[in-house]
């Protein structure tokens, strides 16, 4: 009885901490919001210059926290507006292309079949007052493994196909097809299945198994992946076509140290030769709204990436982008406006919550003519000047929100610097001095629950289980009783 007590309170320990923690789906204390990105620069030796910038931040009223509620979430008018002041000083007419990502999915962007609601229908690209409709393209999201500028991401969008050493679109790709048989299973079932490559390979230009498990050393590459019978492996070659491949191995672990060479059987039962660009289209689909040369392109970025993952459906590693066109004649001074939904940080740990936004400015401002750039924040609610129970407040990159001037709509700020991948950061919230709340009504809930549990559930349920195992005991006798006294009535 001690052991289950014990077990009884690890397991509402666990709970607890569980519960108390700002991820916790009791009762989610912060929601993660999505970024919003300015726009580049898609020529680097475009002649048209930036003179200033106008960013608008139109924020009547704070986001749904949920993602039951498709309606609630499309409804949310928050909105960031940038005003791009564009001045052609040659005697010709310039077109300028740019680009900016539409990829923020917040945390509590709503879900439908699955998928993340769309809000792509919220942005809005216009230059004097007239509609200008972008194209959709995507990049491989560098991003999710670091920090990247955004020139640097948008660089693997190009309307041709791209090379990249042996990667290259009609490389040949030899692919193998074996079949895993002859594994004792119940002795080793966590048997693995290996090519043993030595170093350097020669004659082998980039090997790829989709799901390997892979184990470098100085001497041998080991590529490999989990092993049962029946099961059908795919070898890929690429950039020379292979006669043959090292042979199989099947150890008893994928761990080195501690497997030993078993007996089991891979064979080969189909090779056949394609190209590159067939391997890299294999999950491409026309459904998705994705065009193949991005897709491609995207697919050859990350497998020359060191750290890229090797996988052939790179769906979810795509970030898309809206790149589109402004012309301007000679000597034309012309305003292009980009407007993006901004969803924003939320944290309820405060009372009231704070809601944080974050804008990055993107590197098109010039050291020479550029005027500044000019924030406007259109809200009802307090902008947070200082410190919040040990939380240090974001600054803009050009100062604090000590910076910001009241306005009769909210707030402003003027910026006359110039510079790269400046961010603009500030929180919000309906009191000017929201308190960071206490977890220790939380703690002591749950202590009275652990309590609770410890001297009244349990002891309970003890008893319920005594009362079943007497009725089930007393019901077997009687039946007993009756079976007997039926034998002796015969």
């Amino acid at each position: 009885m001690k052991k289950m007590r014990f077990f009884t309170l690890l397991i509402c320990l666990v709970i607890l901490l569980c519960s108390c923690s700002e991820g916790s789906s009791v009762e989610r204390k912060k929601w993660e919001g999505a970024e919003v990105r300015g726009a580049v620069l898609v020529d680097e030796n475009c002649p048209v210059v930036l003179e200033r910038e106008t960013i608008t931040f139109d924020i009547p009223e704070f986001p749904y926290l949920g993602t039951d509620s498709a309606e609630k979430f499309l409804a949310y008018p928050g909105r960031v507006t940038t005003e791009y002041h564009f001045y052609n000083p040659t005697d010709e007419a310039v077109t300028v292309k740019l680009a900016f990502p539409v990829y923020g999915r917040a945390a509590y962007s709503a879900i439908e079949d699955g998928d993340p609601v769309s809000d792509l229908h919220k942005y809005s690209i216009k230059l004097g007052g007239k509609t200008v409709t972008p194209e959709l393209r995507h990049s491989i999201h560098e991003s999710y493994r670091t920090w990247t500028q955004l020139d640097v991401e948008y660089s693997s969008i190009m309307d041709d196909l791209a090379a990249y050493h042996f990667y290259y679109p009609e490389a040949p790709v030899t692919v193998s097809t074996y079949t895993v048989s002859e594994i004792n299973s119940e002795a080793y079932p966590d048997a693995f299945a290996v090519l043993d490559i030595p170093k350097p390979s020669v004659g082998i230009g980039s090997l790829f198994i989709p799901g390997e498990y892979k184990y470098m050393t100085k001497e041998e590459c080991l590529k490999g992946l989990d092993a049962e019978n029946g099961m059908t492996i795919t070898v890929y070659d690429i950039g020379v076509e292979s006669d043959e491949l090292p042979e199989w191995k099947i150890y008893s672990t994928k761990f080195k140290n501690e497997a030993e060479l078993i007996a089991g059987a891979v064979t080969l039962t189909e090779k056949k030769t394609i190209t590159f660009y067939d391997l890299a289209m294999t999950e491409w689909s026309a459904e998705s709204g994705i065009k193949e040369v991005d897709w491609y392109n995207a697919f050859a970025r990350e497998f020359t990436s060191l750290n890229g993952q090797k996988t052939l459906d790179i769906s979810d590693m795509l970030k898309p982008w809206y790149r589109y066109e402004i012309t301007l004649a000679p000597g034309e001074h012309a305003v292009n406006t980009v407007t993006s939904p901004i969803d924003p940080i939320a944290n309820t740990k405060y009372s009231p919550a704070i809601y944080t936004y974050e804008y990055y400015c993107e590197g098109m401002t010039t050291a020479e003519g550029f005027e500044g750039i000019e924030v406007v924040v259109n809200t009802p609610y307090c902008l947070i000047r200082k410190e919040l129970g040990g939380m240090f407040m974001y600054e803009t990159g050009w100062g604090t929100a000590q910076d910001y001037e009241a306005t009769d709509s909210g707030y402003s700020y003027l910026c006359e610097t110039t510079g790269y991948d400046r961010r603009i950061v500030f929180t919000l919230s309906e009191s000017d001095a929201p308190e960071h709340g206490s977890e220790a009504v939380e703690v002591l809930v749950y202590l009275f629950l652990l309590l609770l549990v410890d001297y009244v559930v349990y002891p309970i349920a003890i008893i319920a289980l005594v009362i079943v195992a007497v009725i089930v005991i007393v019901k077997a006798v009687r039946k007993r009783r009756a079976r007997k006294q039926d034998g002796d009535g015969q």
